[in-house]
């Protein structure tokens, strides 16, 4: 995507669509992830008891 960014800029273009397609796949599955890493993070500093 950095590199397609840059091309389109250097040339003064618009996004093509294949672009947009990888920004929304990246876009769905980094809501996921980021929301684990948030679940991770409560986890190490609240310590529950789950056993």
């Amino acid at each position: 995507m950095r590199n397609l960014a840059r091309s389109v800029r250097d040339a003064g273009a618009l996004f093509p669509a294949v672009y947009q397609r990888f920004f929304r796949r990246q876009f769905a599955f980094g809501c996921p992830a980021f929301a684990v890493a948030l679940s991770v993070l409560w986890l190490m500093l609240s310590k529950p008891d789950l056993g």
